[in-house]
């Protein structure tokens, strides 16, 4: 078995740099005129992003172990399954609001960037929340704070 590399903040900074350098390229040099993307370029695209993901998923095999690249790869494919019901509601609005097809590259990934701005917020705050509260609330199952009831 593999030596487990520790995970610092400069993994994090690092993997957060990549996927920024990521959706920079995708927006900023593939996709910077606004243009209809047929169903083999998407298709494509597609490829390459498991390409990728597959590829981490290797690179985690080999510096974090073989069950931790099974935990990625599940969780990718949980998540892929999940997004299917995403692309039918997304059809229907951008249908509803009747978005021209060379605009939705964009606004989608726009839409995408928010949702993972807000789940961010949404998860530090939670943790900060129940982090302040965690004495009070499960103080009598957590030892550590046995000592700080009063």
């Amino acid at each position: 078995m593999p030596a487990r590399v520790p995970i610092t903040f400069w993994h994090w900074a690092e993997f957060i740099a990549v996927i920024l350098f990521f959706l920079v390229l995708d927006l900023g040099v593939f996709h910077r005129s606004p243009r209809i993307i047929k169903s083999k370029e998407a298709l494509f695209w597609s490829a390459v992003w498991f390409v990728l993901a597959m590829l981490f998923a290797g690179g985690l095999a080999v510096w974090r172990g073989p069950a931790e690249s099974l935990e990625f790869v599940t969780g990718y494919f949980i998540e892929f399954s999940l997004s299917m019901d995403n692309v039918v509601a997304i059809a229907l609005i951008f249908t509803w609001f009747g978005l021209a097809a060379q605009y939705q590259h964009r606004v989608l990934v726009w839409g995408v960037l928010g949702a993972l701005v807000m789940r961010g917020t949404m998860i530090s705050l939670g943790a900060a929340l129940i982090q302040s509260f965690r004495c009070h609330a499960f103080a009598p199952v957590v030892p550590s704070c046995s000592d700080t009831r009063s």
